[in-house]
């Protein structure tokens, strides 16, 4: 039964990135899901298309930081059952996760830089404990 937890995990953020990087082919064959799939991330993200990644002349349905989340979030959902013994955060790693992010929100608001990459490289370790700390309480409460 615990490990199942973790392959409904694993499933359900390779098709939440499935769904985001197709997104692109869907809207070049005229997909109808195309914008039930936008629709859908509109709900977790702002989708700004000046804070979004083009893809063949297409916006992703959401932002580089959102990406940079879910990103982190897939490799720390796949590193878990390697990392599983040998590394453990607690929920105040999370917090501290989130500093980079602020610093990029910071360094944006000030003018400092406006840059997608840098966005999706602050939130990608967000993403990771976020995912390691979730699947670490899953595995501990049953």
């Amino acid at each position: 039964m615990k490990s199942l937890y973790y392959w409904l995990f694993l499933m359900g953020i390779t098709l939440w990135l499935l769904a985001i990087f197709s997104y692109p082919a869907l809207l070049k064959i005229r997909s109808p899901l195309a914008p039930y799939v936008h629709l859908s991330f509109s709900f977790v993200c702002h989708q700004k298309e000046d804070r979004c990644f083009f893809v063949n002349g297409a916006h992703l349905p959401v932002c580089s930081r959102c990406i940079g989340i879910y990103v982190g979030f897939f490799l720390g959902v796949v590193a878990f059952p390697f990392l599983k013994k040998s590394l453990s955060f607690k929920p105040y790693h999370l917090i501290l996760s989130a500093f980079p992010i602020g610093v990029e929100i910071i360094g944006e608001k000030l003018y400092i830089w406006n840059d997608h990459w840098i966005r999706l490289l602050s939130s990608i370790t967000f993403g990771f404990i976020l995912s390691y700390i979730t699947l670490e309480s899953l595995k501990r409460n049953n």
